[in-house]
Formats: structure tokens, sequence, C-alpha cells
């Protein structure tokens, strides 16, 4: 969304949120559903912008990471810890409507440091991987 269009949301009163006529914000229907069903487990292809959760799941996986400082990895993070604890990810991609809020894009100056933490995150499932191999071969 621009950013008159993004304000004009978040200024409405809360109570009137549920009752936005979001046509007004021009989502359009894309019929492209059956997609979503490639590499639905997949964390390379899910943003939190096209899933929602049962806040359960959220605090089971302590929510996002704030060690991510800046633009980049945090979703992937997410996501990751989310299906290491069997959490079935169902996405909205291409299905539920979405709209961005505008908002100035963050700084990229971390992406490297963002990059490390998302490694670790990829060896510990890796490890959890080779563990429960192991395990259902004894």
């Amino acid at each position: 969304m621009n950013q008159r269009d993004t304000e004009r949301l978040l200024n409405r009163k809360e109570s009137a949120l549920n009752q936005v006529d979001f046509h007004e914000f021009k989502f359009k229907r894309i019929p492209l559903g059956p997609l979503r069903e490639l590499k639905p487990n997949s964390w390379e292809i899910v943003r939190s912008c096209n899933m929602s959760l049962h806040t359960s799941d959220v605090l089971e996986v302590s929510g996002f990471d704030e060690q991510y400082v800046g633009w980049g990895r945090e979703d992937s993070d997410f996501v990751i810890r989310l299906l290491n604890s069997s959490v079935t990810i169902k996405s909205g991609r291409f299905q539920a409507c979405v709209k961005h809020l505008y908002h100035p894009e963050a700084d990229r100056n971390q992406l490297a440091v963002n990059d490390d933490l998302l490694r670790n995150v990829l060896a510990v499932k890796n490890r959890q991987r080779v563990y429960k191999s192991i395990l259902d071969k004894l």
C-alpha cells in the first residue's frame, strides 16, 4: 500500500476496522490456489505476511527472534523454528488477501550478521534431522 492509504487504514478507530470495505483497497482475486501446495513446508518460500498461526504456536517458538536487526532473515528463522516444533504450515500464498503496509525499508547493514544467525538455526535444524533419522532406525 502507498503511504497515504496505509495512514488512512491505520488511523481508523479500532472498532471501525471490523467494518472496513476492503474493496476500496483494491484486492485482486488471482485463481492460483493450486500453486499453494508447491513445497508447503519449505522454509525458503514461506513469508510471515502470507500465513496465519495459532497464538499457541507463536508462543511455543517464542515469536520472532529480536536478535535480527534491520532487513532480512527473521521470517526464515521464524518459519524454520515453527517447522522444527512440528507446526504444519499452510501458506496463504496465492490465496489470501494480503496488503503490505507502507513503511520505510529497513537498513540492510546488518544483513551479514543476520545471515550468520540464520546459518546457526539451519545447523540446528540439520542436526535434528540427522538425530531423527538415527532414532527412526533404532
